[in-house]
């Protein structure tokens, strides 16, 4: 389904966390536990293949390993993770020379004989990659990989995926060693490599567990699943198996990411804890309850509550802040936040000129400056398109020629008329779907009253993350 994008706010996201506090751990126990929340109700499945969202990301990345992986301490570059070594470019850019870190193992389960992790090998990548191709698996993430590899393709409608067919640009040199034929060269495919939904998988469990291999994960991550009540609580464990692996030294480190005490754990195996603690929050309230009490170690501050911990005047920490000893971290998310159009809807899709007039009406209708300020404190960064700052592309001051941005309430209005509905007459309602969440009541009631400003009505449809 096509969208337009009717505006992007780039948000900006305040991790707070207690300083001085130690992580929690069991009564009478030795064992570190990290106590996490998960803002909605938490990942869909734990099949990186199946995944698509950061909370499905965030789950997986505990259990699974992908090739390479973005670096800790300096997050424009990647390095290698299940790779002894960086990747090595041959022919421009179009073929890949991979080794993989010998000795890395499967965490025990199961579906190994004697139930013994046996070691990764070249085939166990292009085992995993094909089943991004396979729509067995719903075809959420074939896009990271498709006509990039040469002979790795979906099959048609109705069809079913061929894991023994060979594949022209998978080339197994040996157990370790393997290449990829790319199609053309790609820039973005080193860092496609990343990304959760190209995590390396055994066949045997896939196998074994069929679709429940979600629910039933094994990687080679640092992490194993304990317990997962969906929408409710995830929990994993250190894996006993997992390779050596350490934090990044201590002269990797920036000087204020030394000073926010980053590089406290430089040198130290990983991982640094014993269990982690996944506790889903639909709600905002109760997470930010949850922290006051001291349940969690750290949240990303909704915005709703920022007045209580914040000026917001000066932006900077007030005096209960740091009385409670809390720590706060700023960062400049590549988070996009926009709302959109159907272009298949009957009413406010296609292409006529009555239709883009329609959406412009809209669109010059909406007040993004009131949205900012009651919502997000004034501190996203709005900007009109979908590229946001640091990234090429991005238009110069956040505007584009002849982008429609509000409030222009008599411009909404000649364009509400010339789309053939003046004042909002004969006009039916616009269906919008948002989540079913009370913050998201509040963004509708302002959007709601936004629109009625120009006799456009308003039909919310709540509905799960």
């Amino acid at each position: 389904m096509t969208r337009q994008v009717l505006f992007g706010l780039l948000s900006v996201v305040l991790s707070l966390g207690v300083q001085g506090r130690s992580i929690a751990g069991a009564p009478g126990k030795d064992e570190v536990v990290i106590p996490i929340p998960m803002r909605t109700d938490g990942p869909r499945t734990l099949d990186p293949a199946r995944g698509s969202s950061t909370y499905d990301n965030r789950a997986c990345s505990q259990i699974y390993d992908t090739l390479l992986q973005v670096c800790y301490y300096d997050n424009s570059r990647f390095e290698p993770n299940l790779l002894a070594e960086m990747p090595q470019a041959l022919d421009g850019g179009k073929r890949y020379r991979f080794k993989l870190r010998p000795g890395v193992r499967f965490q025990d389960d199961a579906c190994f004989p004697g139930g013994k992790g046996r070691e990764v090998v070249s085939s166990d990548v292009f085992y995993s990659w094909k089943r991004l191709a396979d729509p067995a698996n719903g075809g959420k993430s074939w896009w990271l990989l498709k006509d990039q590899i040469v002979g790795l393709d979906a099959p048609g409608p109705g069809g079913t995926f061929d894991y023994s067919a060979p594949v022209a640009g998978f080339i197994e040199i040996n157990d370790h060693e393997f290449e990829v034929e790319l199609t053309k060269p790609v820039y973005r495919f080193l860092w496609v490599l990343t990304m959760f939904q190209t995590s390396v998988v055994p066949h045997e469990a896939v196998e074994k567990y069929g679709d429940q291999f979600g629910a039933h994960p094994v990687g080679t991550g640092a992490f194993m699943l304990e317990r997962w009540v969906p929408k409710q609580k995830l929990i994993v464990v250190r894996n006993p198996t997992y390779r050596e692996c350490y934090y990044p030294a201590a002269d990797r480190w920036s000087e204020e990411d030394v000073k926010a005490g980053l590089a406290e754990a430089a040198g130290q195996r990983l991982p640094l804890a014993d269990r982690l603690e996944f506790t889903m929050y639909i709600e905002e309230q109760p997470m930010w309850l949850k922290f006051r009490e001291g349940a969690e170690g750290y949240i990303e501050l909704p915005a709703s509550y920022f007045e209580e911990l914040f000026s917001r005047r000066t932006k900077r920490p007030n005096s209960e802040f740091r009385r409670a000893g809390y720590g706060t971290r700023t960062e400049l998310q590549l988070d996009m936040i926009f709302r959109a159009f159907n272009m298949e809807d009957p009413v406010v899709g296609g292409y006529t000129e009555k239709a883009r007039a329609l959406r412009k009406a809209i669109a010059y209708a909406i007040d993004l400056d009131e949205f900012n300020r009651a919502f997000y404190q004034d501190m996203c960064v709005q900007y009109d398109g979908p590229i946001p700052p640091t990234l090429d592309g991005y238009p110069e001051g956040g505007r584009v020629e002849g982008a429609p941005r509000g409030p222009d309430l008599a411009r909404a209005n000649a364009l509400l008329a010339e789309a053939g509905y003046p004042g909002g007459a004969g006009l039916p309602a616009i269906r919008y779907y948002t989540e079913s969440d009370s913050l998201s009541l509040q963004f509708v009631d302002m959007l709601r009253r936004q629109l009625d400003q120009i006799g456009v009505k308003l039909d919310p449809q709540f509905v799960d993350f």
